[in-house]
C-alpha cells in the first residue's frame, strides 16, 4: 500500500514538472513570436571574401571572379526568397562582416538594398533584433550542426529548439530544398504557431 502510494507521488510529481516545463517552453515561444512579429529580423549573407582574396593573392582572377559571381547569385535568391515568402514580420539583409555592429546594436548603415549595396539611407527602428541564415546552423535537435535557414536571437546564438525556427536544407533522403522553399516552410510554421496560440 505505501509502495502504491509512494508510487503515485512519484507519478504526480512527474507529470507536474513536465506539465510545468511544456507551459514554460510556450510562453516562451509566444513571447519569441511577439517580439519577432513586432521586430527586425536580420538575414546575414555571406561575402566568401576571405576566399576570393586569396584566390586573387595567388594570381587565379578568373575563378576569384567566379566565385564573387556566384556568391552574389546566391545572395540574390536568398533575398528574393525572403522578399517574396517571408511575411511574418520586417526582414532586412547585411553581409556577415556587419555582425559585429548588429551584436552591439548599431544597426544602422549596414542594410542592404535590391543590389546588394550597402544603403546609408536604410535606418530600421527596432523594437526587438533577430537574426537568420542559411547555411550551417547548430541544433541540438537534429544532434549536430545542420545546413538548413535557422533563426537566431541578435547575439547569433540559435533560437530554442522548442521554437520553430529550424528549416532544413535536406528534404528526404536525396533531394535538397530551395532558398524559396525553406523560407516558405518557416513562414508557414511561423504563422501557423502564432495563430495556434493567440487562440489560447
Amino acid at each position: 500500500m505505501k509502495k502504491s502510494l509512494l508510487l503515485l507521488v512519484l507519478v504526480l510529481v512527474f507529470s507536474s514538472s513536465f506539465s510545468q516545463t511544456k507551459e514554460d517552453k510556450i510562453e516562451k515561444s509566444k513571447q519569441l513570436l511577439s517580439q519577432l512579429k513586432n521586430g527586425c529580423l536580420f538575414v546575414r549573407l555571406a561575402t566568401s571574401q576571405t576566399k576570393i582574396d586569396a584566390l586573387k593573392n595567388f594570381g587565379k582572377k578568373e575563378l576569384a571572379e567566379k566565385v564573387e559571381k556566384e556568391q552574389y547569385l546566391e545572395n540574390i535568391e536568398i533575398m528574393n526568397a525572403f522578399k517574396n515568402h517571408y511575411k511574418f514580420g520586417r526582414v532586412y539583409f547585411i553581409y556577415s562582416d556587419a555582425s559585429e555592429k548588429v551584436m552591439m546594436s548599431n544597426i544602422d548603415s549596414i542594410c542592404l538594398n535590391d543590389k546588394l549595396e550597402v544603403d546609408y539611407s536604410i535606418s530600421p527602428n527596432c523594437k526587438s533584433v533577430f537574426t537568420a541564415q542559411i547555411g550551417e546552423i547548430s541544433s541540438i535537435t537534429f544532434g549536430s550542426d545542420i545546413i538548413g535557414l535557422g533563426l537566431m536571437d541578435d547575439q547569433f546564438k540559435p533560437l530554442p529548439t522548442y521554437f520553430p525556427g529550424y528549416v532544413s536544407k535536406r528534404d528526404l533522403i536525396f533531394f535538397k530544398r530551395s532558398a524559396n522553399k525553406m523560407v516558405r516552410m518557416l513562414n508557414t510554421k511561423l504563422e501557423e504557431t502564432y495563430t495556434k496560440y493567440s487562440q489560447k
